[in-house]
């Protein structure tokens, strides 16, 4: 699953507690350059690469693609908030009705990511809040901190499914009738560290790709132009900070 229209990987890192909201633009700070491989869990072989490519301008806005040319979002960060203006392939590229502009997070706040789609939603869950007990069954490593999950959401044609008491829990409803398909992992300094597929009839978890190895873009461009998005990046020659995940 790749719904990295919801982004992202950090330059900073940052301490949040439980009671605290977190700020979606430093779960999103992507510098032109940087890109993340992973890796997926049952089938080494398998993997496949994000990154931030082809800085311009979209709309009289200053923008960068997330993803590889055949599919990326088109999106901005400017330190304080994550915009998010529209979507490519290799077709052509479509602006989104309105701008999407994401900044306080708070916990459980769902938003749309493709707004040419009502069907679909994200929900952002601060991870420390969700319950201890059921969200082990994700075998998330408990060393990791800060970290944020995204649920991709759909009512296309299912409703809710094993997962969303999981992703809900802890939280107050009312909920949206919609059935979770796809979760993703977030952590400060890093960005995307885990993706899996999540069937949306029977909630059961499908592929999961663990973030291999990242080069985050060290030196940002002369404007400050920090980026957000998902895909394979055209590599500028920068000074990068390169990490292999063991």
């Amino acid at each position: 699953m790749k719904f990295g229209k919801v982004l992202l990987a950090l330059m900073v890192g940052l301490s949040i507690s439980v009671a605290e909201a977190a700020n979606f633009a430093d779960y999103a700070p992507l510098t032109l350059g940087s890109f993340w491989t992973y890796q997926n869990a049952a089938n080494p072989a398998s993997t496949y690469t994000d990154a931030v490519f082809d800085s311009f301008i979209f709309n009289g806005n200053q923008a960068a693609k997330y993803g590889n040319p055949s599919s990326y979002i088109i999106g901005y960060n400017d330190g304080s908030s994550v915009y998010l203006y529209g979507e490519g392939n290799s077709s052509g590229q479509t602006a989104f009705p309105n701008v999407i502009s994401l900044g306080v997070i708070t916990d459980g706040m769902t938003f749309n990511p493709t707004p040419s789609d009502l069907n679909n939603l994200n929900m952002i869950r601060i991870w420390d809040n969700l319950d201890p007990a059921q969200k082990a069954v994700y075998n998330i490593d408990p060393s990791l901190k800060n970290l944020i999950l995204i649920a991709a959401l759909s009512n296309s044609k299912n409703t809710s499914n094993l997962q969303n008491a999981i992703v809900e829990s802890n939280l107050s409803g009312p909920f949206p009738d919609y059935a979770v398909t796809g979760l993703e992992w977030y952590q400060p300094g890093v960005g995307k560290i885990i993706t899996t597929d999540v069937f949306a009839t029977t909630g059961v978890i499908g592929e999961r790709y663990n973030l291999l190895n990242y080069s985050i873009a060290a030196v940002p461009l002369p404007s400050a132009v920090l980026l957000f998005g998902t895909g394979l990046f055209g590599l500028l020659g920068l000074k990068r900070c390169k990490h292999t995940i063991n």
